[in-house]
């Protein structure tokens, strides 16, 4: 035991991260908790003992280890840590109780035989491990057990000389001890919330009349106001409530004196009193806003009825746009945001007026419905749900699909629609019950008519900004460890010691510099590194300090007084350097770092302006080891975000990684189920949606209504009409409240998923924040991150600008390790800024009494007393900024004490101005509303943004300020857009100057500073600026000089602007005009009152005189008077008179421009190339080498030998050669690339190179034909890679219609009748038009006439040509075509009478008796003696003499002799034409049957391998679900989920199984069609199916397919449903189901057998024997194995429980799995092996399958393995292989078909894959028996392009 809590120990110290991990989830585990016990449960000895455990062994090294910081710190192991402390806590704290009570007796012995230190380290592990074994246990408070246990150990500190408030050990028992009584109490504490008045106004009479106010909660008297309503914050929703927002009761609003009632004292009433009166600021404002839309509903939301007035209603509290009309469209899951509701909503009445390019921009600002923005769904009901923007676009892409019922179809995002937008929102609070039911009742197509619904946004209110800091002062209202609470809440019953000989009182130093030994290091600020030490045990020479810094004495002192105080506050007057000692003190403090142990120091900030200043400063004086949480705006500080440093320093754990893992997936699979659930919900209707809830929930009801069970016990079938209906609306009803609980339970985990897997990330960004020096993060984004930040170690933080920032924001930053904080402000600049003016100590009727806006830094340095003293400040008085004209404005106003550093005498006057400091008083009235804005929120002024812009321009025209040292300030956002707009319009103007609202400027300084003050109004009303801190901010700025332009009388109001406009006008720096001043001119008197007299009377920026100064090139300056740096930028623009040397030719630029080279035109000479130049520049015949020879000639490239035509000049050897390669390629192609792009020259260095070639891919199309049409392979050339199936159109037609498919895909015989006709002989065909023609070609001329009024020349039965084939007026070209192949005559020299013409679609016509013999009729009719018909012959064949071997060849569409184009549009040739046309689409069925049945198999061969991957799994998932199986899902929905995974596959099979019977392949679907016909119109046909043309393989195939995954299915359900974990009960419904489909499988299988042997397909017939054996192996298997385990369940029953009760009878085993059908099954397998042994190549390879089927008929346990990775890929590769789209197609001795690719002949002899029958050949000889496929393969020669 020792041995392993000093390993313990040592991990803890110095393991990694991940050993640390897994030692807790070890402690943790049921083991670990049994070696916890043996030491908590123990009885120590103080002494030594073999036997017994001691207490300085055993107890000191396990409290040490549960005193670690990791064992309460670690975020992703907070179950581990918690189930450890409640276990050491035990029952009631019995264990707990009994364990420290020894620990607390041990200690005193322990303090009398150890050293001082090691009892130290001893108790305060103890007091640590004690602390948190409480902290972790609600019960802990009212546990009595405990308190005695604290008294040992108080009165043990006591006893060991722990004296005095500077002792280190003494203080840190003290803080734990009153941390743990703390704790203790609260049980003590808890009946106050019931009534009970607090102490002190009991015992003053006088306060008595104070208890008439109105408690919160149970403690008011009239009972809660609302159900938001308690005394305890930590229960108050941050959100205001429904019924809250309805209720009319006041709010219980705290008051910040001691002498106001309240029912909390301490810290506990400082955090009640700032949550409260926060949230009332913020959700308070919300609260009142709505409760004012509820209340004026009719005015504000229904105004349709009064289009075009005004919206009336009264002004609410905060800023707020209604948007009308609101419809929830639909509701989704996402794995992000958990719940989503996309909404529409009208556009505001002023966008729609835009047009649609100024609406896309309007939306494009961020200002409304941006993402975090806080809304409130609103409705005539008055119910209210608050939601945050998750998702905005202002412009999308049109949605393909809007599955939603009543969706709005117009609307998808804010811009595109004129009239309406639509927005994602999620659930600002956690979802309820009734928020879900709320949601989906509203969805359109669900909600009621008379439902009117809004959204209500607070454009001025970012939910992000409180809602963190509200939830931490919650959580620290429930936990003790705050520190500083004496200073934080003043009380009598802390004791307070003066500081001697002063008014304040004594301030301990911090908890680090009070252990021994400690002194800082101060060399680092030091000049030189100078040597120089602090200490607290010492005197310090503070003139040492300020000789060797450059600090003067005031910062020297607050340096100082800030290191020797835990609480430490820094103010002083604008310029001072509070930032600049600052840095210097953290400079100190990470200099002492390591001696300290004081951990990253935290620097926090409201702004985010203002903490990347001061870290941006930090940066400067080297300090780089900094991380920012939170987004900076500085790009200097972007690199230093803590994401951006997590990734380069960080990795995570195993145990990390592993979780981060699990829980993604998780996400990703709530994300896939809940929606599921959403889309149950949206379509209740759905059949699927009801049939996949009564499979889940109504098992038997499912079974019957769809066919999986046969009996109908509950009589569903025999109900009536209305009785089915009313059993449906019952399961609708049923299946929303089960979707809505599941989607509650849903949403519940993703937030708990969520959760837990942001601890994952933060365990790592953790670890990168204790590596790091320097954390600087806002306020708001403390509280965001409180959970990470709280897990560190920091014991120094630092709060710039502290006293612009809200109390409330500064507890929740105060972390329970701080030992040391110091914050640095002043209070008369900004306060803090909050949105309800009534709680401002601004606000005369009675804001004092709250002064929320009342900085921790004010109240402390200002309000507070400590014992009746004040507490001390650091004051700093000595300014370096402003020049003393300027800081006079504050010295005189706020800051008596203020000095000037002898420095600021030193600044400059500002050039072009006559005066540093002036205010230009003007009349001109602010701006009117904005009409672009909603919401009218600011103001500007257009005239003072012309004179700003003027004087900008003026200043930058005097040279002198760089970018940035001009600022422009104003108080605000729309004038600084109106200035910034402006200067950008005024070149470069906008990059010179800093541009900032007062507010964003604090900190800041500038050397020139503009102001604008915006208002100016009769009624005197000066807005923001009309308080003493934001003017003392705004004067304060300036370091050269200040220029104010405003409207005096306005601002004349205000005490402060009175005083500083009287002392103006004593210096006379205040008028109406600006006195400029010219650098040149200074006594000429420049002053200007407008904008434009800028440009007049200084258009250069001096004066209107002339410069008079001389140029550098001796001319005189002839352009107005300016600046030095206007002068030397001046250009001469005289004539230049300069000559140039190499000519005599004048110079004939001007003078203030560079002469360069001579570039007068002269005549041409010979280059050194032999060329002649027409004409050169002067300067070109100085070097003739150098010019470049333009002439075209012929050169021969080396790289590659082309010769190519280019300028003589260019370098051949670097020419790139942008010939075409031409190379023959590997496949016999050329290359069609680019020669440049082939050949390269490569550099080998040291001057070396060679040539390198490289043609890269074919990129000529394949151009192979196609074995089954006409066309070509149009992909890129893929060498011997098969081809796909031709994708081109089809072009098969027939009278009636065209085909549509592909051309690859089996053609749909058209089912029309046929429209061949004769009326010679008065007959019709009656056959469809998809079969051949049943009736005899006519011979006689057609009688009908042309459109030139002659006979027609064709056939009867033909369609009739045009006049321009007329024998009788048809031209020479016509007439003179030989149509007649056999004689050669001419068409006007035949007989049409005896031979007329046929004149196809092509145009090229012949006699009848040409194509006759060209389509050899003879093949198709009998013909007699004298060439007479006699009847159609039979298709088949059958009427055709046996000859041997030969083969009877297929009938084939002929080509024009002419054109070679298919003959297909002549009916006289309808039997030949329509024959093969079948023959067609019976090879493309073949084709495109394969292909999808390929893809069945590898689909199943997928679904088999994840069912026999993932079983373990599932069922280990099972075995470790959680206990509580109200949230868990239940184990038979889980068997249902796994049963159902391959349904889909199934019935896909089941389809194309249907697909490809032989009555729906072509031949199939005509010769029903021929049925029809003949049925119909009771005639007999001739029609004759070619049997040989029938596939049979492609169903059986199917079949067998899915028979496999059957098989797989079953299995795995014998195996899940079989394992112990499943529940008996479910074992018995499965095993009834298992039963049913196990002989109905086997029973199809049989029907399979049979198929199989009619169509000789011996391979599928073993396959299908093998399945049925298996399927009747495991049916028996499951009937035997109950029969046997029934009796034997009787007996464990009746074990124990009396006498014994009769074995139930054995039931008999049925008739199907009797011993005959054993037997057959035997016979069956002994004729499969014996077609292993006859086909060893073919069927052999089934072998180790029968043998597997035949263990498992014979009982023996087997593990059913499916097909290895090679087998599957052999059968993929012989299935891709069997018909391809390319070669020549071949039948087996059977008739089965099959392709040989590529050259299409034979090389190799394989087995038939369906009969095993020996195909293919060698040497190119066929094999025995295989024939050549001639209706496959001619059907080339049909297009009339044969292959050859």
């Amino acid at each position: 035991m020792e041995r392993f809590l000093l390993d313990a120990l040592q991990i803890l110290e110095i393991g990694t991260t991940g050993t640390i991990q897994q030692l807790i989830r070890d402690l943790g585990s049921e083991r670990g908790l049994r070696r916890i016990a043996q030491v908590v449960e123990a009885t120590f000895v103080s002494g030594y003992s073999l036997q017994r455990l001691s207490f300085k062994k055993h107890a000191i090294p396990f409290l040490k280890v549960m005193a670690h910081e990791s064992m309460r710190n670690s975020l992703i192991l907070e179950k581990e840590v918690g189930t450890i402390f409640n276990f050491m806590y035990g029952h009631n704290g019995r264990r707990g109780a009994e364990f420290f009570r020894q620990v607390a007796d041990n200690l005193p012995e322990l303090s009398r035989t150890e050293d001082k230190e090691d009892f130290e380290s001893a108790f305060s592990a103890a007091i640590s491990a004690l602390f948190n074994t409480l902290n972790m246990n609600q019960g802990a408070s009212v546990q009595e057990a405990f308190k005695p246990i604290v008294d040992t150990l108080s009165t043990c500190v006591a006893k060991n000389g722990f004296d005095g408030v500077f002792n280190y050990a003494f203080r840190v028992s003290q803080d734990e001890l009153s941390r743990i009584r703390t704790l203790l109490n609260m049980g003590d504490a808890i009946p106050r919330a019931r009534g009970i008045a607090p102490l002190r106004l009991v015992r003053d009479p006088g306060l008595q009349y104070q208890m008439q106010v109105d408690f919160p909660g149970g403690l008011s008297r009239e009972g809660p106001r609302h159900d938001n309503d308690h005394s305890d914050i930590s229960e108050i929703h941050i959100l205001p409530s429904t019924e809250e927002i309805l209720s009319h009761r006041n709010e219980f609003l705290p008051q910040r004196s001691l002498d106001s009632p309240h029912h909390l004292e301490g810290i506990a009433r400082v955090l009640d009193f700032q949550f409260r009166l926060l949230r009332e600021d913020t959700s308070g404002q919300l609260r009142e806003a709505v409760r004012l839309v509820h209340e004026d509903w009719q005015e504000l939301i229904e105004t349709e009825k009064n289009k075009g007035k005004k919206d009336k209603g009264r002004r609410p509290p905060i800023h707020m746009l209604i948007y009308k009309n609101a419809r929830i469209e639909e509701v989704e899951f996402s794995a992000k945001d958990g719940l989503v509701l996309a909404m529409t909503f009208d556009q505001p009445s002023r966008v729609r007026k835009l047009s649609d390019a100024a609406r896309v921009e309007w939306w494009k600002k961020p200002k409304y419905m941006a993402i975090g923005s806080l809304l409130c769904l609103t409705d005539s009901s008055k119910r209210s749900t608050f939601l945050v923007v998750c998702q905005r676009e202002v412009t999308e892409t049109k949605p393909r699909q809007i599955p939603s019922v009543g969706r709005d179809r117009t609307v998808w995002d804010l811009a595109s629609n004129p009239e309406r937008c639509m927005v994602k929102f999620r659930f600002a609070q956690s979802v309820s019950q009734n928020d879900i039911a709320n949601t989906f009742n509203s969805v359109t197509g669900f909600e009621g008519s008379d439902t009117t619904r809004a959204l209500v946004e607070f454009p001025g209110l970012l939910f992000a900004s409180f809602n963190p800091v509200l939830k931490t002062l919650q959580q620290l209202s429930k936990s003790p460890s705050l520190p500083f609470q004496k200073w934080l809440a003043p009380s009598p019953v802390y004791p307070y010691s003066p500081d001697s000989g002063s008014e304040y009182t004594l301030v301990p130093p911090p908890l680090y510099m009070t252990k021994p030994g400690t002194e800082l290091d101060l060399s680092s600020i030091t000049a030189g590194k100078y040597p120089l030490k602090y200490s607290i045990s010492r005197p310090f020479r503070m003139e040492e300090l300020e000789a060797h810094t450059t600090l003067d004495r005031g910062q020297c002192q607050a340096m100082i007084a800030c290191l020797s105080q835990e609480l430490s506050l820094i103010q002083g007057p604008p310029g001072t350097g509070k930032s600049y000692l600052g840095v210097q003190i953290v400079k100190v403090l990470l200099a002492n770092r390591l001696e300290t142990k004081i951990g990253p120091i935290i620097c926090v900030c409201y702004t985010n302006h203002a903490l990347d200043q001061f870290l941006g400063d930090l940066l400067d004086e080297g300090i780089t080891n900094i991380v920012r949480i939170g987004s900076p705006k500085h790009e200097q500080i972007k690199p230093l975000v803590l994401k951006n440093v997590c990734q380069r320093s960080q990795e995570p754990t195993v145990i990390e990684r592993r979780e981060i893992g699990k829980n993604r997936h998780r996400l990703q699979d709530i994300g896939v189920e809940m929606g599921d659930v959403c889309i149950q919900l949206l379509n209740p209707d759905n059949p699927s949606t009801l049939k996949s809830y009564l499979e889940n929930h109504r098992p038997m009801a499912y079974d019957i209504l769809f066919g999986l069970e046969q009996e109908d016990e509950d009589g569903f079938t025999t109900m009536s009409y209305e009785e089915k209906l009313k059993l449906r609306q019952y399961w609708l009803d049923d299946m929303r409240t089960v979707a809505s609980s599941d989607l509650l339970q849903g949403v519940n985990e993703h937030i708990e998923c969520s959760a837990y897997l942001s601890k994952q990330y933060q365990e790592q960004e953790r670890r990168c924040l204790l590596a790091s020096s320097v954390i600087g993060v806002t306020t708001t984004g403390f509280a965001s991150r409180s959970e990470l930040i709280r897990s560190l170690t920091s014991k120094v933080l630092i709060c710039e600008e502290a006293a612009e920032v809200l109390e409330a924001h500064i507890l929740s930053a105060l972390l329970p390790t701080l030992e040391h904080t110091i914050l640095i402000g002043d209070h008369q600049q900004l306060r803090p800024q909050i949105m309800n003016h009534d709680f401002s100590v601004e606000n005369p009727r009675g804001g004092a009494k709250y002064g929320l806006d009342t900085s921790l830094f004010e109240r402390t340095a200002e309000h507070e007393r400590y014992g009746g003293r004040k507490f001390p400040i650091a004051e700093l008085e000595t300014q370096r900024r402003m020049h003393p004209s300027i800081s006079a404005l504050i010295r005189n106003t706020l800051y008596p004490k203020l000095q000037d550093h002898f420095t600021t005498l030193n600044n400059p006057p500002v050039p072009g101005l006559a005066k540093r400091l002036f205010w230009m008083d003007h009349r001109h009235p602010e701006a009117g509303a904005d009409k672009t804005e909603l919401i009218q929120t600011s103001h500007a002024n257009d005239f003072e943004v012309d004179m700003v812009v003027g004087l900008v321009r003026h200043l930058s025209r005097q040279g002198v300020y760089k970018s940035g040292d001009i600022a422009v300030l104003t108080p605000y956002l729309r004038q600084m857009f109106n200035l910034r707009k402006k200067l950008g319009s005024k070149g470069d103007l906008l990059s010179e100057v800093r541009i900032a609202t007062v507010d964003n400027f604090q900190g800041e300084e500038a050397k020139v500073v503009i102001i604008s003050l915006v208002r100016s109004n009769d009624a005197g009303r000066c807005g923001f600026l009309r308080t003493s801190n934001r003017i003392n901010v705004l004067l304060s700025r300036a370091q050269h000089g200040m220029y104010i332009f405003g409207n005096a009388a306005t601002c004349n109001g205000v005490k402060m602007w009175s005083d500083v406009i009287g002392m103006l006008e004593q210096e006379g720096s205040i008028d109406e005009t600006l006195a400029l001043c010219c650098p040149r001119h200074p006594d000429t008197p420049i002053k200007v009152k407008t904008p434009e007299e800028f440009h007049i009377f200084s258009p250069e920026g001096g004066c209107m005189e002339r410069c008079e100064w001389r140029l550098d090139c001796g001319h005189p300056c002839v352009k107005k008077c300016h600046s030095d740096t206007l002068h030397r930028n001046t250009v001469c623009m005289d004539k230049c008179e300069r000559i140039f040397k190499h000519c005599d030719h004048p110079c004939p630029k001007a003078c203030g421009v560079a002469c360069d080279n001579c570039v007068i035109s002269v005549p041409g000479a010979i280059l050194p190339c032999g060329h002649i130049s027409s004409t050169l520049k002067c300067f070109e015949l100085q070097n003739l080498a150098g010019v470049k020879c333009k002439r075209e000639v012929k050169r021969k490239l080396p790289l590659c030998g082309h010769v190519v035509s280019l300028k003589c000049h260019v370098d051949v050897d670097r020419r790139e050669c942008n010939e075409p390669c031409g190379a023959i390629l590997p496949c016999g192609h050329q290359c069609t690339m680019k020669c440049r792009q082939c050949t390269r020259l490569v550099d080998l260095q040291d001057g070396l190179y060679t040539t390198t070639t490289s043609h890269g891919m074919c990129r000529v199309a394949c151009g192979r034909k196609f074995a089954n049409c006409k066309h070509s392979c149009s992909v890129p050339c893929h060498g011997g890679d098969t081809c796909k199936p031709c994708s081109e159109p089809c072009e098969v037609r027939c009278a009636h219609s065209r085909c549509g498919k592909k051309c690859s895909e089996a053609c749909a015989p058209c089912a029309e009748e046929c429209r061949w006709s004769c009326k010679h002989r008065g007959v019709r065909c009656e056959m469809p038009c998809a079969a051949p023609c049943d009736i005899n070609p006519c011979f006689e001329r057609c009688d009908l006439q042309l459109a030139c009024s002659h006979q027609c020349p064709s056939v009867c039965g033909e369609e009739c040509p045009s006049e321009k084939y007329c024998q009788e007026c048809g031209s020479d070209e016509i007439l003179d075509r030989e149509v007649d192949l056999i004689m050669f005559e001419t068409y006007r020299n035949i007989n049409l009478d005896e031979d007329p013409v046929i004149v196809p679609k092509c145009g090229h016509f012949y006699t009848l008796d040409t194509y006759d013999n060209h389509m050899d009729l003879k093949r198709v009719y009998r013909f007699d003696l004298v060439g007479e018909i006699i009847g159609p012959r039979p298709l088949d064949g059958s009427d055709e003499p046996a000859d041997g071997d030969s083969e009877r060849e297929r009938l084939k569409i002929k080509n024009c002799p002419d054109c070679r184009a298919p003959l297909r549009d002549i009916y006289r040739y309808n039997r030949i034409i329509k024959s093969a046309s079948l023959d067609e689409a019976t090879r493309r069925f073949c084709i495109s049957s394969n292909v999808e049945l390929t893809k069945l198999f590898d689909e199943v061969s997928n679904a088999e391998d994840l069912r026999e991957a993932n079983r373990g799994d599932f069922l280990l998932g099972l075995r470790t679900r959680p206990a509580d199986s109200r949230t868990a899902i239940p184990v038979a929905q889980l068997l249902s989920d796994r049963m159902q995974r391959n349904t889909g596959l199934a019935n896909r099979l089941q389809a194309y199984v249907s697909k490809v019977k032989e009555e729906e392949q072509p031949y199939g679907i005509v010769r029903q069609l021929v049925l029809n016909a003949e049925k119909r119109k009771g005639t007999q046909s001739s029609f004759v199916i070619d049997s040989s043309m029938v596939q049979f393989g492609f169903r059986l195939k199917g079949q067998l397919l899915f028979f496999q995954l059957r098989w797989a299915d079953l299995w795995d359900r014998h195996k899940v449903s079989t394992d112990p974990v499943i529940p008996k009960n479910l074992n018995k419904t499965h095993r009834s189901g298992l039963l049913i489909q196990l002989k109905k499988m086997r029973r199809e299988c049989g029907a399979l057998v049979t198929d199989c042997q009619d169509t000789k397909m011996e391979k599928q017939e073993c396959e299908a024997r093998i399945y049925q054996a298996q399927f009747f192996a495991l049916y028996r298997s499951k009937l035997i194995n109950e029969r046997q385990s029934r009796p034997l369940e009787a007996r464990m029953a009746n074990l124990g429980l009396g006498g014994p009760e009769p074995l139930p009878p054995q039931e008999p085993i049925p008739e199907d799995a009797g011993p005959e059908s054993l037997e057959e099954i035997r016979r069956s397998l002994d004729h499969c092996e014996y077609l292993c042994r006859k086909l060893p190549g073919t069927i052999g390879p089934l072998k180790g399958r029968v043998d597997q089927a035949r263990r498992l008929l014979d009982g023996v346990s087997v593990f059913y393995a499916p097909l290895s990775i090679e087998e599957k890929r052999l059968v993929h590769q012989a299935m891709s292989a069997e018909f391809i789209s390319t070669g020549r197609w071949y039948t087996c001795p059977n008739g089965h078909p099959f392709t040989i690719g590529n050259c299409g002949m034979a090389n190799q002899a394989r087995p038939c894959p369906d009969c095993g029958a020996t195909i293919g050949g060698t040497g190119y000889q066929l094999a025995s028996g295989v024939r050549r496929a001639e209706d496959f393969a001619q059907f080339d020669h049909q297009h009339g392009s044969s292959r050859g």
